[in-house]
């Protein structure tokens, strides 16, 4: 679906796709990066591709000559060439080998045994930090905003995922092998699905605009909208998602509201998008909620933040659809979810600063004992060095902490019963506030 590939193109995460082989192997697969517009140049083009999939079984047992994957390709439009240029595979002395994420059933079956080990571990330390965690988000003057929902966008959101995948390069836990390309770069997985296990409530995604080169050309924006889920979240209802998702793909409600704003077909980042809300109301819309983050206001007042005054009224309707703000008694719109302004600098320092103290020193601890209680996985045997591997290992890792913390009551749940679409959470920030662009 086109949104969700443009979704993947404008920011960092891995994500779910699933791929069957006639009843048999099924497997998921994402990307950790910012990706390429042209397909030819995304792995899963191959991967999608049965064919390749039989040549990538064939090398769980050992390499293979040139020749004979050559001839497992017969029939397809893809070349041994188009493989090794994606990195699906590696080539040594006219072999071939596995060369990306790859993770078969028993892979991942000793990865969930070691997290059974080591993951409760980690949640316990943020528990133990709590009251810290929660005198940190009082100091947040939205009190409409409660501290769960902060402690989701900011540990879910930007510590174990974005700070997680910084701090485990920087600490060498983690080198990601990856494809890459003038202004996008990323590394690819796949994942055989296991019977009875579900990364539902894995808060491991995150999709972001604007944000790098995805931004505008005239005026670039100093603010980033965000929203952080699980992979069984898509199409999400919340910014930047809403942005370019296609009117038949939105929510009836969300669909109602939107039409009455206005949908567009927009031209942006070399594709083509048809009946969308478009990439510039971003402003409009950053613009109203930045001026509900300094106070609550009343409608009129909002239309005077925005360059389309006479549409303040449809705005409104649509960020209380989506629950971003509410309107109370007094006749005043209040935020229902974290804006983070430049006011906000000293909150979120304070916060990755103490979640990247809890998960370092848990890293620290265990990554030698959970290493070598994997095993040999089947892509490390093939050559491809554990610490790319540690790329989707610390998704799978990270994604079960945050299921577990929301839980425990640690932080705010995208499927609670007061949630009108479940499975992901948003967030709008000043660009000042975090680096997105520093990491891999």
């Amino acid at each position: 679906m086109i949104t969700r590939v443009i979704c993947s193109v404008l920011l960092l995460l891995p994500f779910r796709q699933t791929h069957a082989d006639a009843g048999q192997r099924e497997f998921s697969s994402g990307y950790a990066g910012i990706l390429p517009m042209d397909a030819k140049n995304l792995a899963r083009t191959y991967f999608s591709e049965p064919a390749v999939r039989r040549l990538i079984f064939d090398l769980e047992k050992g390499p293979l000559q040139l020749e004979r994957a050559a001839e497992v390709l017969k029939g397809t439009h893809f070349t041994v060439d188009d493989l090794l240029r994606v990195k699906l595979v590696s080539e040594r002395d006219g072999r071939l080998f596995i060369g990306f994420n790859y993770f078969n059933a028993d892979d991942i079956k000793a990865i969930d045994r070691v997290a059974a080990l080591y993951v409760p571990s980690l949640v316990h330390a943020y528990l133990d930090q709590q009251q810290a965690f929660e005198r940190i988000f009082k100091t947040y003057s939205a009190g409409t905003v409660s501290s769960k929902k902060l402690a989701f966008v900011l540990i879910a959101g930007f510590s174990l995922n974005w700070d997680g995948l910084r701090t485990t390069q920087e600490l060498g836990y983690r080198k990601p092998l990856l494809v890459q390309g003038e202004g996008w770069r990323y590394s690819f997985w796949a994942e055989e699905d296991v019977t009875d296990r579900s990364t539902k409530e894995f808060y491991w995604g995150s999709s972001t605009f604007p944000a790098g080169k995805y931004n505008f050309s005239n005026k670039p924006a100093d603010f980033a909208f965000s929203s952080f889920g699980d992979p069984f979240s898509d199409p999400r209802m919340n910014f930047p998602d809403l942005l370019y998702t296609s009117a038949a793909d939105m929510a009836p409600a969300v669909r109602d509201v939107a039409q009455k704003i206005g949908l567009v077909h927009e031209t942006a980042f070399g594709a083509d998008f048809q009946n969308v809300l478009g990439f510039e109301r971003a402003r409009d819309l950053a613009a109203l909620l930045f001026a509900l983050r300094a106070s609550p206001e009343a409608e009129a007042r909002l239309a005077r933040s925005i360059r389309e005054p006479e549409k303040i009224g449809a705005y409104l309707s649509l960020l209380k659809q989506i629950q971003y703000v509410e309107r109370g008694k007094d006749e005043r719109y209040r935020l229902l979810f974290p804006v983070l302004d430049r006011m906000d600098k000293k909150l979120v320092d304070q916060s990755l600063a103490l979640s990247r103290q809890i998960f370092s020193e848990w890293l620290k601890t265990n990554y030698g004992k959970m290493r070598e209680d994997l095993g040999a996985l089947t892509a490390m045997k093939q050559g491809v060095p554990f610490e790319s591997l540690f790329t989707q290992i610390w998704h799978e890792w990270f994604g079960l902490t945050t299921r577990q913390l929301v839980r425990a009551g640690f932080m705010f749940d995208p499927y609670s019963k007061d949630a009108t679409y479940k499975g992901s959470f948003p967030a709008l920030w000043r660009l000042s506030l975090y680096d997105i662009n520093q990491f891999d």
